[in-house]
């Protein structure tokens, strides 16, 4: 019963614009198609959504609207995020999920920083401290040192690998925002036109590479923990 007008405003609103809406699926960036899928599900108007890190490969001005679009959401939302600020600004409560337990957590992502300092501060073996520094001492402390230096390099690489990447998703929102300017084609498929698609093809294959060894890092770090 939609319109087609109201259709590409709605589309307009997750960035979708122009003709845009024609093109295919297949090609896009990770976050084209993130943002295509949200645009789908909340068209729905499901009164419940489960949302797993959806502000992944999103822009800012993207995860600005998906902010506003949750802000303004009627129905119930179950969002798992490491997005600090999308958490603060949306979230009514916190659960906590560890030891094998799930349970409302009393205070803000502050609070949770200061439980999860604490809890790596705490010994993983009993044993009263004499009997722990006698260990550090010996081979098992030596064990333990290295797998704590180990943990760090790991997660200096996870942040650096986000960084790059978010760089990288930065740079082909620019580019897919230069492509799908219709000034480009004014006189055919222009020689710039070219260039910019082929600068586009190589940064979604970095974006591929880079995300593959993130996920990596981050799931041998995960079964370090």
């Amino acid at each position: 019963r939609a319109t087609e007008q109201d259709i590409r405003n709605f589309l307009g609103g997750f960035n979708f614009r122009g003709d845009r809406v024609f093109e295919a699926v297949e090609p896009f960036s990770g976050g084209e198609k993130a943002r295509l899928a949200l645009a789908l599900v909340v068209y729905q108007r499901p009164n419940l959504l489960l949302l797993d890190e959806p502000t992944n490969h999103l822009d800012l001005d993207m995860r600005h609207a998906l902010e506003t679009a949750l802000l303004g959401y009627a129905g119930a939302v179950v969002l798992v995020s490491h997005d600090r600020h999308l958490l603060s600004a949306t979230c009514d409560s916190l659960l906590l999920v560890a030891d094998g337990t799930c349970k409302a957590f009393e205070g803000d992502l502050d609070d949770y920083a200061k439980w999860l300092n604490n809890r790596d501060r705490r010994p993983r073996e009993g044993g009263d401290p004499v009997q722990l520094d006698s260990r550090l001492r010996g081979n098992d402390g030596k064990q333990r040192r290295k797998a704590a230096a180990d943990d760090r390099l790991l997660r200096t690489k996870v942040e650096k690998l986000d960084a790059q990447l978010n760089k990288l998703h930065v740079q082909l929102t620019a580019l897919d925002a230069r492509l799908a300017d219709p000034a480009l084609y004014a006189n055919g498929r222009s020689e710039e036109a070219s260039k910019l698609e082929r600068e586009q093809r190589d940064v979604r294959a970095k974006v591929a590479r880079i995300e593959e060894e993130w996920l990596a890092a981050a799931d041998q770090l995960e079964a370090g923990s």
